[in-house]
């Protein structure tokens, strides 16, 4: 017993391509009354009820760890200190 039959699927097919071939002004309108639906449902989801969906504020209290903050403000002290020393370094030109 085989579990895919081409022969079925191959009459399958062409009875539907007939069927489709027949139908056809049935079948774009469907297909397009499909599409705007998806297309509207696509809208709504991400157009409209982002909109005008009641935005959810919470209020907390920002907290900095001054040991870290201190911390980070060196490195950005010496940072400037190295750009500063680079920067008024002269060199001597290499093609005199």
């Amino acid at each position: 017993m085989k579990l895919f039959n081409i022969n079925k699927c191959q009459k399958f097919l062409k009875h539907l391509l007939v069927f489709l071939n027949e139908h056809i002004f049935a079948v774009f309108v469907i297909l397009t009354l499909v599409i705007f639906a998806l297309a509207g449902l696509i809208f709504y989801q991400y157009g409209y009820k982002v909109a005008y969906r009641e935005a959810q504020v919470s209020i907390k209290e920002v907290q900095v760890n001054s040991q870290l903050y201190q911390k980070v403000m060196e490195r950005f002290g010496q940072r400037e200190k190295n750009i500063q020393e680079a920067l008024n370094k002269n060199y001597s030109d290499p093609f005199r």
